[in-house]
């Protein structure tokens, strides 16, 4: 039961951030600036500041849709970040930009729902979240860095599967999981 209860806090603890703050922010990189995502005028934008607060600037300006889930490329030369545009064919989809905004390019393709992107360590790789459907829990797929080469690293489970990250050696990639009824 005490075993229970501790998981029970840990997914607590863990999803609080998550469903409080959409937006999200990524540690610096190479460059030295902090990655987040604000709401301006309703929408959600990509922005930088340096880590003493100073120097903030507008990253993403992308009419109809929000810009969440950003991540440093290790050389901190691109952001990649989940783009949600509501009512669109890819209602949520992945893409990539410059860390001074140019280059905006998708990485999705297709009808289904991917987000929530995180670079590996060596930059190559670009691991998500898929969602076929708005019943779909979730799988962790992986694409290169250009988008191709999509790779099925874990299959749907009986968890919701959010927020991948891989670790500093690129040996484990880490989830939140979250259990429906």
């Amino acid at each position: 039961m005490r075993r229970r209860a501790i998981a029970a806090a840990f997914a607590a603890v863990c999803l609080a951030p998550v469903l409080a703050a959409p937006g999200g922010a990524s540690t610096p990189g190479r460059n030295g600036l902090i990655v987040f995502s604000e709401s301006v005028r309703g929408r959600f934008h990509l922005f930088t500041v340096r880590p003493d607060g100073t120097g903030v600037r507008q990253i993403t300006r992308i009419r109809g849709a929000d810009a969440y889930h950003p991540d440093w490329s290790p050389d901190g030369s691109w952001i990649v970040f989940e783009l949600d545009r509501p009512g669109g064919p890819l209602f949520c989809s992945v893409a990539i930009v410059r860390a001074d905004g140019s280059g905006l390019r998708l990485l999705s393709h297709g009808r289904t729902c991917e987000g929530q992107p995180a670079f590996t360590p060596d930059g190559r790789r670009i691991v998500f979240v898929r969602y076929a459907n708005q019943t779909d829990r979730g799988s962790l797929w992986s694409m290169n860095a250009a988008g191709g080469d999509r790779r099925r690293i874990a299959p749907q489970r009986a968890l919701v599967i959010t927020d991948p990250n891989v670790s500093p050696d690129g040996s484990w990639i880490t989830f939140v999981g979250v259990r429906r009824p």
